[in-house]
């Protein structure tokens, strides 16, 4: 059965301070959790927030409802060992979210609807 699936923002905040620890944070969830597909995304929108990733719940939770979670502040290797932690009990839906890591959830950007201007 397919699992989570993650999404990393490296957009203008995200990752760019110190691209060599960025890459190595990248490579660490690829080598830690192997079935989990981790994509890297330009800007995801939240850029008052830094290292931005979202969690995307596995199939049979997404058809129950449940949503991605949003993570920032993920810049550290204690906050990715409980990510991975989490992802590899089940993740989103599945289990709850580990204390360590709630200071971190926020609530996805609004999407924004584009304005037609009308000519006149």
């Amino acid at each position: 059965m397919a699992g989570c699936s993650l999404t990393v923002c490296r957009g203008c905040c995200c990752g760019t301070e110190n691209k060599k620890q960025a890459a190595a944070r990248l490579d660490y969830l690829r080598q830690r959790l192997p079935s989990v597909d981790v994509r890297v995304s330009d800007c995801l929108g939240p850029c008052k927030r830094k290292d931005v990733i979202v969690v995307h719940p596995q199939p049979k939770q997404r058809k129950q409802g449940e949503k991605p979670t949003w993570l920032s502040l993920m810049h550290n290797m204690s906050a990715l060992e409980e990510l991975a932690d989490w992802l590899d009990a089940g993740g989103p839906g599945a289990v709850l979210i580990p204390i360590n890591l709630a200071d971190n959830v926020f609530r996805p950007p609004a999407k924004s609807k584009k304005r037609s201007r009308r000519a006149g």
